[in-house]
Parts: C-alpha cells; sequence; structure tokens
C-alpha cells in the first residue's frame, strides 16, 4: 500500500500474474513447480522469461515455485549440456535454446530465499551448461558468447543481426544460420560465471570454483575491451569474421550496468547516451533499438509489416528492468545522474504497466509498449507476459530498500515512497516493512 494507486495496481498484478501462470509439478517434463511465459501461444515455461520470474517469484513467502522454476529447466537439461529454450509436457524439442540470465535470477533468489540444497540440486547441471556455452557458442575460446539465429536472445525481427547475414530475418527455425558476439549473451554468460564461482566456493567445491573464476575474469576484460563502443557510448555486437563492431545501438548495449564490467568512465558515456533524446530517451523508454536507426519503427513494423515481436524500436519490459538494475547499480554508488535517470525510467515503466497511458485503472502486461504513446501490444492478444523482474525494481527504486547479507537495508536512491508491504519474506521469516514520515521500520510478524 502506498499513495500511488499506479504503484499498487501494479505490485498486485504482477503477483495475480504469478498465480495465473502457475504450472503445478508431475505434469510430463515439469520436475518441479514452474511459471509460464505468458498465456496464448506463450503458455508454457521458457528460458527467455524465467530468469526475470525467478525474481519476481522471491517474492513469495513460499519459495518453492521461485527455486522451481530454476529445477524444472536444469533438471530436463539435455544430453550435450544444452538448456531447453521451453518446456513442455511431453518433453523438449533438442533444437530450442534462448540465452537467459540464469546467475542473475539465481543470485537474486537466493538472497531472499538462501538454500545450499538447491544449490548442490542444480551446480552440475549448471556447470554442464557453462561448458556447452564454451564448446558451442565460443568454440574458439574468446570469451565472448555467439548468437546463431534470430530467434536465441528473444529479439527477433532487428538490424543487430541483418548487418551479419541479410536473410536472418527469413529464418523460421531454431538452427544455426550466421555468427555474431552478442553483448547481452556474454553479460549473461559472466554473471552466470561469476555466481556459479561464489556457488562453488560455498559449497566447498575448490577446484570447480578455481575455473569459474578464470573463466569470469577472462569474460569480463574481453567484454570492456572489445565489445566497447567510445563513440556510440555503450557496448555493441561483435562480427567474430572480421572482430568489428556492428555499430548498431541497441539497448541491449546497457546491460553490462547491472555489473562490474564498464569502469567509471564507460558508464558516464552510457548515462550520455541513454538521457539522449535522439537515441534512447523516448517518451516512453527505452526503445529496444536507437531512434536513430534506419529500421527503427515505434509502431512494431518490420519492413512495412506488424510483426509480433519486433526489436526494432518497441520498449520491453524485460529491457527496462535489466536497465533499472544497472543504473541502481550506479545509483548505490553515488552516481546522481543514475539515480535520477532510474527514477524517471520506473515512472514512465510504471505509468505502462498500470493502464495510466490508457486512460484506465486497470494494470496490464504486455510484451512491448509504443515508445511515443506508451500503449501495449493489445494487438497480440497475449495480455498475461511475465519476462520482467519489475517488484524487484519497485522494492529497490521506489521503496528504498535493498536485502543485503540476509536482512532489509535502508538504502534510497532517491526520494523513497512511504508504503507498506506485509508479509515479506526473508529466509524463514516473514516481515513487515514500511516507511513512514521518510523511516524504515521492519517488523517480524
Amino acid at each position: 500500500q502506498c499513495d500511488s494507486k499506479e504503484l499498487e495496481r501494479v505490485v498486485r498484478h504482477r503477483f495475480e500474474l504469478l498465480c495465473l501462470l502457475r504450472q503445478p509439478h508431475g505434469a510430463g517434463a515439469f520436475s518441479s513447480a514452474t511459471v509460464c511465459e505468458g498465456n496464448g501461444p506463450f503458455h508454457q515455461p521458457s528460458a527467455f522469461a524465467t530468469p526475470a520470474i525467478m525474481r519476481e517469484a522471491r517474492w513469495l513467502q513460499d519459495p518453492a515455485l521461485a527455486r522451481g522454476c530454476l529445477k524444472a529447466f536444469f533438471d530436463n537439461i539435455l544430453h550435450n549440456g544444452q538448456v531447453p529454450g521451453r518446456l513442455f509436457m511431453a518433453g523438449t524439442n533438442a533444437t530450442d535454446f534462448y540465452h537467459g540470465d540464469w546467475g542473475g535470477g539465481f543470485e537474486a533468489l537466493d538472497a531472499i530465499h538462501p538454500d545450499k540444497a538447491t544449490k548442490k540440486a542444480v551446480l552440475m547441471a549448471m556447470q554442464r551448461y557453462v561448458k556447452w556455452l564454451a564448446n558451442n557458442r565460443d568454440p574458439e575460446g574468446s570469451g565472448l558468447t555467439d548468437i546463431v539465429n534470430h530467434f536465441e536472445a528473444g529479439q527477433e525481427f532487428s538490424r543487430r543481426y541483418m548487418v551479419i547475414d541479410g536473410k536472418a530475418d527469413r529464418a523460421i527455425e531454431f538452427t544455426e544460420q550466421f555468427r555474431l558476439k552478442g553483448i547481452d549473451a556474454s553479460v549473461f554468460r559472466y554473471r552466470m560465471v561469476k555466481w556459479l564461482h561464489k556457488v562453488a566456493e560455498e559449497i566447498q567445491e575448490k577446484a570447480m570454483a578455481n575455473r569459474f573464476q578464470a573463466e569470469a575474469e577472462v569474460i569480463l576484460d574481453t567484454i570492456r575491451k572489445k565489445m566497447w563502443d567510445e563513440k556510440a557510448g555503450l557496448f555493441m555486437d561483435l562480427d567474430p569474421d572480421n572482430r568489428r563492431k556492428t555499430n548498431v545501438k541497441a539497448a541491449v548495449g546497457f546491460y553490462p550496468l547491472a555489473t562490474d564490467i564498464p569502469n567509471q568512465k564507460q558508464v558516464d558515456r552510457m548515462l550520455d547516451t541513454l538521457s539522449d533524446r535522439g537515441e534512447f530517451w523516448a517518451k516512453y523508454p527505452v526503445p529496444s533499438i536507437a531512434m536513430s536507426d534506419s529500421t527503427y519503427d515505434a509502431a512494431g513494423r518490420w519492413k512495412g509489416t506488424r510483426k509480433g515481436c519486433p526489436w526494432n524500436g518497441r520498449v520491453w519490459p524485460v529491457v527496462n528492468s535489466h536497465i533499472l538494475e544497472g543504473l541502481t547499480h550506479w545509483a548505490e554508488r553515488g552516481n546522481k545522474r543514475a539515480q535520477k535517470l532510474a527514477v524517471e525510467l520506473l515512472k514512465k515503466t510504471v505509468a505502462m504497466l498500470s493502464g495510466a497511458t490508457e486512460g484506465g485503472e486497470q494494470a496490464n502486461s504486455f510484451e512491448h509498449y509504443h515508445p511515443d504513446t506508451g500503449i501495449g501490444s493489445r494487438y497480440r492478444g497475449v495480455d498475461q507476459y511475465l519476462n520482467a523482474f519489475v517488484l524487484d525494481n519497485v522494492f529497490r527504486i521506489a521503496c528504498g530498500f535493498a536485502i543485503r547479507y540476509g536482512e532489509v537495508q535502508d538504502d534510497p536512491i532517491g526520494d523513497a515512497i512511504d508504503f507498506g508491504l506485509q508479509g515479506m519474506p526473508l529466509g524463514n521469516k516473514v516481515f513487515d516493512v514500511e516507511r513512514k514520515n521518510g523511516r524504515l521500520r521492519v517488523q517480524p510478524q
């Protein structure tokens, strides 16, 4: 509860979606309870959305659903170490694959519901997945991760791929068509390897921990040096054939903000680019590709035809969540511009998700939104779609508290609102958290 009815509606709706889209365990490939990506054609768990769903579900008092989301995929890992792109009751598809932020999702879950048994249950499968990524998506050992078709980053119909293969947008199956060193895929791999290093250390797997640490150092150094574009002011994909940056300004180029990859100078340049009204700071930011791009289209059209999942200018909540996480990371370290941008971007995102941009009072959760009007993709017929970690963004930025070292810490990065949150879980306890007249109070139930 808070003074902002828009915020209240959005938070309540996110919990409702977890209830509406959950799948019980025991049916077919569902070894654990899990959550579907959305309704309609998305009514199955997907590796694209599940890491974010884990971060929404971690706010539930029962951790079984969030842990189940993680276990269900790694229980169904293929023999070669590949994580399936989607889970179906009848099994999995061997060619189906998505790059996902498994490390970020698992680390966030563990912050609220720490559990060594969960770590031991998935560590070996995750290690196999890391090896599969190295062998199949980085065969030359560069430290960067390949995307091989326009589906597997969950971002089809984008000039990111067309600069590599002019026929990339014609693909209809998850098969290898080209090779692109993806900035988002590389960041996800880095976060996973870095988190698994901590997990391996905690459960006394020293040799494994050392391998993960060495790999993380290589990935960090390579992304920072090879994928940064000073002129554009963000990180970029690489063409592996000539090792040159693609010169495509995609919003995923801001994903390193949430990590220790960029240095302070790079962070300042990224904030310049993000806040540029001619590039990414639309009326309702952040469009998936820069507004200056030749293929940019706010209405979801690709080559004149409106598409279901276009990534050439629409605003995707999942991208906003990752960028909000990155802005928070640097706001916590005293960057005033990051603080201001985080507060403003959350406000705009909540306006879209709360129904305010449509003039209504019904919260929504569409796949993507119009950067000029803030109105969602109702034409898709998909109105229950979970691929962003909005609860994390709201509680951290609007409410001004953080979960660290097993406790609730008061750490506003802007003007935190007064609010009341009943029944918040942390470990094996439940708390009531409220801010009144600017002061945070945390009381066990």
